[in-house]
């Protein structure tokens, strides 16, 4: 019996689930004959396995063909043990090559199909606790402390930085003092007090710093005693300030007990959970990701979030160089940080590599403490070629002795590295709600006593689910059948599939549409194609003014990418007057033939034109169930406009802007041009909830975005506005990404020089504990639950859930998302109000809604197409959406 191994993957449409299996001609016809409208079934070569929508009607057509029961982590929202991913034809006739094509721009992203939640999936209808149940009857795993905690004072110290260092940019100067920290915690261990950043080069600590105050970390070199002080409840940014101090402190106690500490996000149960099976490389633990918030009362709250994770020690030198491939998922083993590879280099670990005349031995002895003087040793006696990395998040290519780096716990590398161990751990990283709400009450009484600055905290979590107080406030925003959508002639709508019936609020005008097919389509089967789409356009009046054809010769699979990008550049001329583009991609495994797919080439080509296109294969054009997220996305990429909020978004801001980077992996080239690549956009969004345009810095390299390139795109986005709402807007609410880590200040700086107010949110893709019905049990939340603490600007939101379809049989829990305000006056209700009504805009797709605003989300597609080559240059902002 064929043994078929899962994993969630993402590529730049979104979430999908990867099926391993060993090679077998059989079942690769049987993935094939899956109904594409459903699963949109395709070959990914970048995760070497084929990929089906992660949807429940997608999973569920692969469990009846092949009668498999896909694991609950890796249903919609599911990541393997709750980790993001780490634990990471007509076929009768057989003449016709152009039926199986892989699609690739038109698929669903998981943003977008409601597919988002955890490996709760599975919840046992038990009943719980519901005392002190909220009047939404909605509850969260956070727990309140039974002791409060007064104004705190604290020692204050001044970073001195090197003689003659500028260090002038604040992110710079901040860098410096967690430098410094890092240090002393690194020396003095647990003598060392909790310490928390406190400004410009500045510490605070509960109790004194042991030393003489000598730093030798580099950038800094002392740190020198500057008096004491109380840190006031009332105030704001000091309240900040005791929430890290008593993270430090909770992290400390932790750390005492049977956990392994790597953050207030990933704290560990130090004995593993046992597995028999495997070769012992892979470990699986319980893991909880918690966070400790501080109101000005002095109340403290301890948020828990159950999950599971995979730890290894199987560093790279056990591992034969030729499974070694760029790209593969790592870990530095004595700091944790995630790598890609790059490449195993000639040089050894003796060789100069670092720089001139230092080898990675030299580093490590002498400028890494974390690595033992045991381990240096081993490295040099060894003498192992060096391998190149890239880190994940920010930071160049660095180069590593390959003892460093071991192998991520992603599920691509426990399928492909230990087998055995994974077939095993994956049934017991499946939990019931019921039983991770459990386990949160179990991990918050486990803690125990948190002493902090002579008051001793404990979580007792007397009530399984916490459902609010005079801090956090429960509410349901809008009722889940609320008409908040916007239609052709006014019509109104509760979801973004009325578009069918009700039409497309602003088809776009004019609409020219060019249409690229392989020559061996020419003729009937080209314009039965067309037909099909344009009836579905025209259904939601939105029917193209033209069409124009263009042909190619694909090429063979064997032969590589060949010159299909020359063809179809060499037709559309500089001064064309197309709108969008309709592309239809030759099979990756045809019946007689294989082709190689020139998605990334046609893509990029397309940009160059200032074409954003859209690209499909015959079997989609042919199943009406997708017909209509067809026509959206070629609506959208010609600068159409599906559907609007109803009225306009509440609160006074007259635009929104999302700023977002992007990285890609690229390893073409033989390793010439191997690293990340990075690119920045910004998307504009109006205050009826329509996508106004986009902008963006195209491919980057390097690893932060230039400050100028920044300001550009913040640029084009508020002259874009000007040129067509005749006037600059009075106040604009930007959001972020709260992973994103390039400064967005060149952006503010631009803003306020021109006299506009704006609010900073950052929209973030976790919450520290989840939302659930606990009315009579434990059930998914319904749509726009709100937790809202309005003393810090906080909330945390359910944008997707209840009435949206979800599993058969089964009931989920969709992630909440945070949102915060960082600057600005605007009250949080109304933000948090704004995001729930932008992540019900999603103007890709019409089955279902998204999970995060449309800001945040098209942003991180633009910024990902940005840094792929996929987009047009933008000079100004760009109306068509051609990442969708």
């Amino acid at each position: 019996m064929t043994e078929f191994f899962y994993d969630i993957v993402e590529d730049e449409y979104g979430e999908k689930l990867a099926i391993e299996f060993e090679y077998d001609e059989d079942i690769k016809n049987r993935l094939k004959g899956l109904p594409w409208d459903t699963t949109h079934r395709a070959w990914n070569p970048d995760v070497s396995a084929w990929t089906i929508e992660l949807t429940t009607a997608s999973i569920k057509a692969f469990e009846e063909e092949f009668g498999e029961s896909v694991p609950d982590e890796y249903r919609p929202d599911e990541s393997a043990g709750g980790d993001d991913g780490e634990t990471d034809s007509e076929t009768e006739s057989g003449t016709n090559n152009f039926q199986t094509a892989a699609e690739q721009s038109s698929a669903t992203t998981s943003e977008s199909t409601g597919a988002d939640y955890d490996e709760d999936a599975a919840i046992e209808d038990a009943l719980v606790d519901t005392r002190d149940i909220s009047a939404s009857g909605h509850g969260l795993t956070t727990y309140p402390a039974a002791q409060r905690i007064d104004d705190v004072p604290v020692y204050v110290y001044n970073v001195l930085i090197v003689t003659g260092d500028q260090a002038q940019s604040a992110g710079e100067r901040r860098r410096r003092v967690y430098t410094a920290m890092r240090e002393i915690r690194e020396e003095y261990e647990d003598q060392a007090p909790p310490m928390a950043y406190a400004g410009d080069l500045e510490v605070v600590a509960l109790h004194p710093i042991p030393g003489d105050g000598g730093l030798e970390s580099e950038g800094v070199r002392e740190l020198k005693e500057a008096g004491e002080r109380t840190l006031e409840l009332s105030n704001q940014a000091e309240r900040a300030q005791i929430q890290r101090l008593l993270e430090e402190a909770f992290k400390q106690s932790v750390a005492d007990q049977d956990f392994i500490v790597h953050g207030m996000h990933k704290i560990l149960k130090d004995t593993p959970i046992p597995i028999q099976a495997g070769t012992g490389n892979f470990r699986l633990h319980e893991r909880f990701d918690c966070a400790i918030t501080v109101a000005s009362s002095g109340q403290v709250y301890l948020h828990v979030n159950p999950k599971t994770r995979v730890q290894t020690d199987y560093t790279l030198d056990k591992i034969e160089n030729h499974r070694l491939h760029p790209g593969l998922r790592l870990v530095a083993t004595y700091n944790g940080r995630g790598y890609r590879l790059g490449r195993v280099q000639s040089e050894r670990a003796r060789e100069p590599t670092i720089d001139a005349e230092t080898s990675v031995v030299d580093y490590h002895r002498d400028d890494n403490p974390l690595v033992d003087d045991k381990t240096v040793e081993q490295i040099d006696s060894s003498n192992r070629r060096v391998v190149t990395a890239f880190p994940m998040g920010s930071g160049g290519k660095q180069t590593f002795p390959q003892e460093l780096l071991a192998l991520q716990g992603h599920t691509a590398n426990l399928a492909n590295f230990d087998g055995d161990f994974w077939s095993e751990a994956q049934p017991k990283m499946r939990r019931s709600a019921s039983a991770r709400v459990d386990d949160a009450v179990e991990f918050a009484q486990q803690v125990g006593d948190i002493p902090f600055d002579g008051t001793t905290l404990s979580f007792p979590a007397d009530a399984p689910l916490f459902a609010g107080d005079s801090h956090y406030r429960v509410e349901q925003l809008y009722e889940t059948d609320a008409e908040v959508l916007k239609f052709a002639n006014g019509r109104l709508g509760n979801h973004p599939n009325d578009v069918g019936q009700k039409g497309v609020y602003e088809p776009p005008s004019p609409f020219n549409v060019l249409y690229a097919y392989p020559q061996q389509l020419e003729g009937d089967r080209a314009d039965s194609f067309w037909d099909t789409f344009s009836r579905k356009l025209r259904s939601m009046g939105a029917e193209p003014d033209s069409r124009s054809d263009i042909t190619f010769e694909p090429t063979r699979k064997n032969d590589g990418p060949g010159d299909v990008d020359i063809q179809v550049g060499r037709q559309v001329p500089s001064n064309h007057n197309y709108d969008a583009a309709l592309v239809i991609l030759p099979p990756e495994e045809g019946a007689l033939t294989s082709f190689y797919q020139p998605y990334d080439e046609l893509k990029e080509v397309l940009a160059e034109k200032g074409l954003h296109s859209q690209m499909i294969d015959r079997k989609s054009m042919n199943e009406p169930g997708y017909h209509q997220n067809i026509a959206l996305g070629l609506i959208s990429a010609a600068g159409g406009i599906p559907f609007t909020v109803e009225g306009s978004l509440p609160g006074d801001a007259d635009l929104y802007l999302a700023f977002d980077v992007g990285q890609y992996f690229d390893d073409d080239d033989d390793g010439l041009q191997d690293g990340i690549r990075v690119g920045a956009s910004v998307t504009a969004i109006t205050n009826e909830g329509a996508v106004l345009g986009y902008a963006h810095t195209g491919p980057q390299a390097g690893e932060r975005i230039p400050a100028s390139a920044l300001r550009r795109i913040a640029r084009q986005s508020l002259l874009g506005y000007e040129e067509r709402r005749g006037g600059a807007p009075d106040h604009i609410v930007i959001h972020r990404d709260g992973f994103m880590n390039d400064p967005i200040e060149p952006a503010l700086e631009f803003l306020d020089q021109r006299g506009i107010s704006y609010d900073v949110v950052e929209v973030r893709k976790q919450a520290p504990a989840r939302i659930v019905d606990q009315e009579g049990g434990i059930a998914s939340p319904d749509k726009a639950i709100a937790c809202i603490n309005d003393e810090q600007n906080l909330a945390y939101i359910a944008t997707f859930g209840q009435p949206e379809p979800l599993a058969e049989g089964t009931t989920g829990t969709p992630r909440p998302i945070t949102v915060e305000r960082k600057h600005g006056g605007t009250d949080i209700e109304t933000l948090t109000r704004q995001v729930y009504l932008l992540a019900q805009c999603h103007i890709g797709v019409a089955n279902t809604t998204t999970r995060l605003p449309i800001t945040t989300a098209y942003a991180d597609h633009a910024a990902t197409a940005a840094a792929k080559g996929h987009l047009p240059m933008t000079s100004d902002l760009e109306t068509g959406i051609g990442f969708l």
